[in-house]
């Protein structure tokens, strides 16, 4: 399985994208991923808020299996003694009729939920001192994926914020819900803020999966220079372990990640505190030479076979010389 966050933007084509891969970004991420039982975690970010208070954004993930029991969560994050921001919850396993029993004392819930069958269903709790909207209309691009927007508007010393929640059912076509993601980033990416991706993907991100699932949807996110921030494992059964992840296109900027170990449900909860403060941010033309790399989903497939068909490739074929034959595209 995996849960993510992810944040920041760059402005790449619809038909053609490159990504940054820089290893040392990714090699610092390893390095500061860590599992936490709830005394450490409250050590470690003790420290930490006493260096970046008002920069600070903290975020955090739960595939919490059902919200009805939001009284645990709450007494969970009592027991952190730290501020989380954003609580980006999947699973939430709502409906209308019991949305109005999940209130946390100091949040606003905010949610979508499914109206035909049981189960699945996002949301948020969003710190009552930020000013935030829901952007129904990024994802009103696709409607059969559970994907909810949230905008924070009031942080004066930072860019804007975007966060994404998703939840995709383990039954759902994953190359639909990487084309429908890939869809949602590319409008959100346009309005150049910062941008946070927080969901379980059901996709296998360790190490030891290598199959397709895993590749495209790592193409998808580098993409967007997106990189994971969780490398440690998350979810374990009896005969496999998995990540529930987090990334991040603004590696530099995360101070401390990581899983906390807890029993709030099968999904260990996932975070990521992250300094938003302007002069932190290396955009991509700052940053070292990337590598170039492709993305291969269906729809940029699609695309550059449309663009192919259009060329006119007949004074290619009766051209004798190579270089020249070359020359002419």
């Amino acid at each position: 399985m995996s849960d993510s966050i992810l944040s920041m933007n760059v402005n790449p084509s619809k038909h053609c994208k490159i990504f940054i891969n820089d290893e040392n970004s990714q090699q610092n991420i390893a390095n500061i991923c860590k599992i936490y039982d709830v005394n450490d975690f409250n050590s470690e970010m003790k420290i930490i808020k006493n260096q970046f208070n008002q920069n600070l954004f903290n975020i955090l993930h739960i595939n919490v299996r059902s919200l009805l029991k939001s009284d645990d969560i709450y007494d969970f994050l009592r027991e952190l003694n730290f501020e989380i921001d954003v609580l980006a919850i999947s699973e939430s396993w709502l409906n209308d009729s019991n949305e109005n029993l999940i209130n946390i004392n100091g949040y606003v819930f905010k949610g979508k939920h499914r109206r035909i069958k049981h189960g699945g269903g996002v949301g948020f709790y969003i710190k009552n001192n930020l000013d935030y909207k829901i952007r129904d209309d990024i994802t009103s691009i696709k409607n059969e994926f559970e994907f909810l927007v949230l905008e924070i508007i009031n942080r004066p010393i930072t860019k804007i914020v975007l966060i994404i929640v998703t939840y995709r059912p383990p039954t759902y076509d994953v190359n639909s819900f990487i084309e429908c993601l890939d869809d949602i980033l590319l409008v959100a990416n346009h309005e150049n803020k910062l941008i946070i991706v927080a969901g379980d993907f059901n996709i296998d991100l360790s190490e030891s999966n290598n199959n397709n699932n895993k590749f495209n949807f790592l193409q998808l996110m580098n993409s967007y220079s997106l990189q994971q921030t969780i490398t440690i494992s998350t979810r374990v059964e009896c005969n496999r372990q998995s990540i529930i992840d987090i990334f991040t296109n603004i590696p530099e900027n995360i101070l401390v990640s990581g899983v906390i170990s807890h029993c709030l449900s099968d999904h260990q909860p996932v975070f990521s505190s992250i300094n938003l403060s302007k002069k932190m941010f290396m955009f991509p033309e700052k940053r070292n030479a990337p590598s170039v790399k492709f993305s291969y989903s269906t729809n940029r497939i699609n695309n550059l076979n449309q663009r192919l068909s259009q060329v006119n490739w007949q004074v290619v074929y009766e051209s004798a010389n190579i270089e020249k034959a070359f020359k002419l595209l």
